[in-house]
Parts: C-alpha cells; structure tokens; sequence
C-alpha cells in the first residue's frame, strides 16, 4: 500500500499555517509494559521529531543535468509550479487546485502552505484540504489508518474509520481504529465497539485487553473474564495476568492479586506494569476495594502452578483478517468537517449493554443477591460468541434461581429483541416454551 512518509506528514503539519503538532494522545490497549491500571489504553504514537527532507532538484527543459531551473534561480519554489503559476492560483479559490488531479501532492502542500499563511485562515487542526491532499488515492480504510499512526488526527481518524465500516460493517479493523481513537466522553460506544470485534474473533487480543481495563475498577468481575480469556489467549503476555491481578485489588483481595502479579512475572520478566504494581503494594499503597474481599464472588480460581514458557518482550502484534478495500468517495465539501456517529455494528451493542447493566444493577435490590456475573464461562464460549448474549442468558439463570421468575422473563424478551438471530438465545428461548 502507497503511503506517505512519516516525515512528510510533520512537515506538512509543523510547516502548513504553522501547525503546532497535530497528535493527540489517545485510548488504546494494553501491552506488556503498561501498568494494569491502564489496561484499556494506549498513548497514540508521539510526534516524531525529523530533519526536514532535503528538497530534490528534478531534470527540467532549462535544467538537463538536474540542477537549479531559472524559476528556481529566480526564487522558484521547487516543483512543477513557478511563482507566477502559484500567484494565479492563488488568487482563484484553493478547492480548484486542492482537487485538480494533474497536480502533485508537492505543489497542492506549498499551495496549502500560502493558503494558511493568509489572515483568518490559520487552522490548529487538519481540516478538509489538508485531508484532501494528505489521503488522496487512498481508501477509507487506508486514510483512516494513515491520520492513525502518521497523521495524528483522531477527527479525521475516526471520520475515515467510519466511512469505512458503513462500506465493510464487518471490518475488524476499522472498528478497532474507530474504537481506539474515540475521546474519553464516549466510554460506552468504545465498549460496545470491542464487543462487537469479540462477536467476530473471540480472541482478539486488543479488544480483551481495553474491556478488561474499562472494566477493572467499577466491574472487576466482568473484568476477570475478559483477563481469562486473554491468559487463554496469549499465555506468554503478562497482560492478561495484570488486569486479572488489579481486578482482585479492586475486590480487596490483595494476596490474590500478588500471586496473579508474580505469576504474570513467570511469563514476562520485563512487565513494567506488574513490577510498578509489585513495588507499590511492597510499600503498602493498595487502591480502595469496592468490597470486602470475603464479600467477592464468581472470582476465578488462583493461577495454574503449571508455568507457561517464559518469554521477556511484549506481546506479538495481534493479527485481524483483513477486510475488503473500499472504493474512496468524493471528498466532502470545503465548509465541513468530520463528524462521526455511531456505527450500526455499535449501536446495537451499545443498547444492549445499557439494558443489561440496568437490569443486572437491579439485581441485589430485588433479590437480595450479589449478581455474580458470567459463571459458566467455558459452556458459554462454546455455544455462542457474543458476549452479550451470555450475559443475558446468565442474568435471567440467576433471577430464576434466585425465584424471581418474572424479571427472568423480563430479561429473556430483552435479550431476544436486541440479538433474535443469536443461536444461544434461540435455545434458551425455545427451552421455556
């Protein structure tokens, strides 16, 4: 795939109306060398600082052996265009040129360039010309990747994203890059996004990652499943280890948490994250439980004794099926900016993640229970991958066995109005028939 260079897009944005950085940090997920306590985030790559690229004099019709053209002598800039071109164009509206294919992505930059230079045209952020120019030729896909990792653009980032999933709504990766780039506020829709890429590949390792660190602190037991499944997953990554051990903190278990700590030091001596923690509760700072720890329930077993291979670096990059390349539509109009909405992928999630955290908050007051959360794991994983369907099945089992026949009927419409072509739901539904 055809890309541009990582220093290109510094200059562009540190040169163009005198950007002052165009990246942000963002959420992301977990890695080996991350504290458990931000299991569900990742800084977004920093602003790499470069040396401007040396510019290159082309072979030109009064320049055969490459050397300066008279423009160039005259005080040219480099390119295809002369003063006197860039004067003309610049006195017509920037779109004419920003758009005109038979220019180079060199000349539309130094045209951009003059266009902030001008008053009330600054800009602090990318805005549409610059994404004209910098993703042009690419996909969705590709340009929502590009302002990902080279652009640092998370407007832009997400916009792109989205375009792409409305053409692929089963794009892992665009719904990985829209998840991750989404800004705090929207916490829910992140969550409902990796529960979405859980229902496609079960194992995949960033989306366990950010649900089990979103979850740690207010969910810690729907945390541990997810931290189960990652231990499943990737044996050899402290992670899963990490965000298993600051679930148990958050339940005020705290020798727990040290034996998942030390077992996840058994499979990555380097973790930085575990030896931080490690090191904080030697010097007994411990979080503030959310409950006693006799008080926990449906908590996972202590480790295995069984040791997995040892291994000292982060874990291998998480590999997702590629989706199919979509077609680039025409760029959007000069007076707008991105504006992303929920995908439809997401929104289903979304609304039933609402509903069930309701319904399972209301659980003690009714019952007189602790909701325990998914305890059947290993049986659910192996009938359905929706996560949210086994927690709607495992809610409505607990209200019936708690003899509250009416809320788990409540719970069974539910779950079959938000998932009716779920497998899992369609057997507990025509079991009660």
């Amino acid at each position: 795939m055809w890309r541009y260079s990582a220093v290109a897009v510094v200059v562009a944005c540190v040169a163009v109306a005198g950007f002052t950085g165009c990246r942000a940090r963002e959420d992301g997920s977990a890695e080996d060398g991350a504290s458990a306590g931000g299991a569900a985030t990742t800084e977004a790559p920093q602003n790499p600082q470069h040396d401007p690229q040396p510019v290159t004099q082309r072979e030109t019709a009064d320049s055969p052996d490459g050397g300066p053209s008279q423009a160039q002598l005259a005080g040219g800039p480099p390119g295809e265009l002369s003063w006197a071109e860039l004067d003309e164009r610049m006195a017509r509206p920037i779109e004419e040129s920003i758009y005109d294919p038979t220019l180079t992505r060199e000349d539309k930059v130094h045209l951009l360039h003059r266009h902030y230079g001008k008053p009330g045209n600054h800009v602090a952020e990318p805005d549409v010309l610059m994404d004209a120019v910098m993703t042009e030729g690419m996909t969705h896909l590709e340009a929502a990747d590009y302002w990902a990792h080279d652009g640092g653009s998370r407007e832009w980032a997400l916009y792109h994203a989205e375009a792409a999933l409305r053409s692929d709504p089963r794009s892992i990766e665009a719904l990985t890059l829209w998840a991750l780039w989404l800004p705090r506020g929207r916490r829910n829709e992140r969550e409902a996004a990796f529960l979405a890429v859980l229902e496609q590949d079960p194992t995949h390792f960033q989306a366990l990652a950010n649900l089990a660190g979103a979850t740690g602190k207010e969910r810690p037991v729907e945390s541990m499943e997810y931290a189960t499944r990652m231990i499943d997953t990737r044996p050899d990554s402290g992670a899963g280890y990490a965000s298993m051990a600051w679930a148990y903190e958050w339940l005020g278990d705290v020798d727990m948490a040290i034996s998942y700590y030390e077992a996840g030091l058994k499979v990555s001596p380097k973790h930085g994250g575990i030896l931080a923690d490690l090191d904080r509760i030697s010097r007994g700072i411990h979080v503030d439980p959310l409950q006693a720890a006799e008080e926990a329930n449906a908590a996972p077993d202590s480790p295995a004794p069984s040791s997995p291979p040892v291994t000292t670096g982060p874990p291998a990059e998480d590999a997702s099926p590629a989706s199919v390349p979509d077609a680039p539509g025409p760029p959007p109009p000069a007076d707008s900016g991105p504006a992303p909405s929920t995908p439809a992928p997401v929104e289903r999630y979304q609304n039933a993640l609402d509903d069930y955290r309701s319904m399972a908050d209301e659980f003690e007051s009714i019952t007189g229970q602790t909701y325990r959360g998914v305890e059947d794991f290993d049986s659910y994983s192996k009938e359905s991958s929706n996560w949210m369907a086994w927690r709607y099945m495992e809610l409505a089992q607990q209200y019936l066995d708690a003899g509250h026949p009416e809320e788990a009927a409540s719970v069974f419409e539910k779950a079959a109005q938000q998932f009716p072509d779920d497998p899992l739901i369609q057997e507990r539904m025509k079991q009660r028939r």
